[in-house]
């Protein structure tokens, strides 16, 4: 459970938490949102019970970031605690409650554990994560060592559940092993995990094929291919991705990371791409072809300065469009580029050594962002979430190309 969950203003402001702007700057978001609206009275707004009056504000009227990290720092999940949100009236679960106070202290340790888990997993996909996002944020980035399968399982032991009865019903049930674990060489066991972490990602019943013509030569004990298994299912989901998918595939299981641009000002830094039109025109000698447009974005407003259209990419564009923003709002400091021939040409970034493309030399021209001072920083190939004006693009894509008035020209 939280152990706070109320603050003001004042102590929003002054708990350091991330993406939250000074108090000034907070009242006045609280103000627009209005944060104190009737209908959200005693649910999201209460008055204060202290001396001086005002109200006070639930924690999920704050941004996701901010969330994240209150539940983190104010959640306690203890037996006392969960027994005392039990009210003495509701005797559903008495029988699972019984059998709680009566395991183990290992068992009910366990348990807690698991709450702690799933209570963290429950309060992240109400502060606006999907199910998949809080899924991977409690598995991967928190507790690596519990699999996908093993976390679904406690899923459903809660499925149905009140919040106040999860802890006894997430008991372990286990009673300890009554059989002996089945016979395996060493050997044989590193073998089969040598053969199934392939990336040519072969398959468990090849790999067990294969364990048996050697355990033949060898003389190696081996199990059942259903032992086989589960133990292979036992292994870290991250590391069975890795070697049979690739790098690749697992940084795609690694949750996304949350940016904030609320320590920064506008034209601190800049980000430009090209967008290839998805429509078709015609252009003045007759030829019908897709538009193809280099724009420019302030990261911290996210708003486009300027874009020049052509139909291809070229560092002529480019430039043009670099010089409507400088003309109409100024020298930026950075600009986030994409890595291709004509966003690294000499004539835009002559003269900078950190380029990564062409060869620098000594007395080459300076282009025209080395000459006015914009660093400019090249992203990750292929990377679209990179860069923030991809975003835009998106936005470019449904709402203007799919327009009706382009009808006839999709």
């Amino acid at each position: 459970m939280l152990t706070r969950e109320w603050a003001t203003i004042r102590e929003f402001s002054e708990m350091g938490l991330p993406m939250i702007p000074d108090r000034r700057a907070l009242q006045i978001s609280a103000e627009k949102n209005r944060w104190d609206r009737s209908e959200y009275r005693n649910r999201y707004w209460r008055r204060r019970d202290a001396s001086g009056g005002g109200n006070e504000y639930h924690y999920m009227l704050l941004n996701r970031m901010a969330q994240l990290e209150w539940v983190k720092r104010f959640s306690v999940i203890s037996v006392d605690e969960e027994r005392a949100q039990v009210s003495e009236e509701d005797h559903r679960y008495d029988e699972e409650w019984r059998r709680f106070h009566e395991a183990s202290e290992g068992k009910k340790e366990k348990a807690l554990a698991h709450l702690a888990i799933l209570d963290r997993y429950h309060r992240l996909c109400e502060a606006g994560l999907t199910k998949e996002e809080a899924m991977n944020e409690v598995r991967l980035r928190e507790n690596p060592q519990v699999s996908r399968s093993t976390f679904m399982s406690w899923r459903r032991l809660i499925a149905q559940v009140p919040r106040n009865h999860w802890l006894p019903c997430l008991l372990p049930r286990y009673r300890g092993r009554t059989e002996k674990r089945a016979a395996c060489s060493e050997e044989a066991f590193e073998a089969m995990k040598s053969l199934y972490l392939q990336p040519e990602g072969p398959t468990l019943e090849k790999c067990y094929r294969d364990v048996q013509e050697m355990a033949e030569e060898h003389g190696w004990t081996i199990p059942s291919l259903k032992t086989f298994s589960r133990w292979i299912d036992k292994l870290p989901e991250m590391t069975v991705v890795m070697a049979r998918k690739g790098r690749v595939a697992a940084n795609e299981m690694i949750p996304f990371q949350e940016r904030t641009v609320a320590h920064m000002h506008a034209l601190q830094a800049v980000t430009a791409d090209g967008h290839k039109w998805d429509v078709f025109v015609r252009w003045p000698d007759g030829k019908v072809a897709r538009p193809l447009m280099v724009a420019w974005q302030d990261i911290y407003s996210r708003m486009i300065l300027s874009w020049r259209v052509e139909r291809s990419e070229s560092a002529d564009l480019i430039q043009l469009a670099y010089g409507d923003m400088v003309e109409k709002y100024g020298i930026p400091d950075k600009a986030y580029l994409d890595n291709g021939r004509a966003f690294a040409s000499k004539q835009m970034t002559g003269g900078k050594k950190t380029r990564f493309r062409f060869t620098y030399q000594e007395d080459e021209i300076r282009g025209v962002m080395t000459i006015l001072g914009t660093e400019p920083i090249f992203v990750t190939p292929y990377s679209g979430r990179s860069k923030p004006i991809e975003r835009a693009f998106l936005d470019f894509t449904r709402d203007i190309a799919k327009d009706i008035r382009f009808a006839g020209a999709y």
